[in-house]
């Protein structure tokens, strides 16, 4: 604010990208797409899951970055939710044609 004689001129507040938020329409997607491509990496890298311990370590260290960068886009409690829920989802749906001990049903 600033005076110009006796007037008082308001200067609009300039809001930051933090203040405003995420854009909806555009991070929820981004998170699903992140989640999504994550499951799908991971349903075809080890269907029967991870075999190693590298295997291991790497699939928790991405799994939590993916998890982070979903709640990072959306900032919403939201997203750690349904993130796993939709990771689940589709990594079983990517692993569904997969044979083998601990996929297939049992005979």
């Amino acid at each position: 604010m600033r005076t110009n004689q006796q007037h008082i001129i308001e200067e609009p507040a300039v809001v930051g990208l933090a203040e405003q938020g995420p854009d909806r329409r555009v991070s929820v997607p981004a998170a699903i797409i992140v989640t999504t491509t994550w499951a799908v990496a991971a349903g075809w890298w080890m269907p029967r899951g991870p075999l190693t311990t590298t295997a291991a370590i790497a699939s928790i260290l991405v799994s939590g970055g993916v998890g982070a960068l979903a709640g990072i886009l959306v900032r919403s409690l939201w997203a750690m939710a349904l993130a796993p829920v939709i990771f689940v989802a589709v990594f079983e749906l990517t692993r569904m044609g997969v044979e083998g001990p601990m996929v297939d049903g049992s005979t």
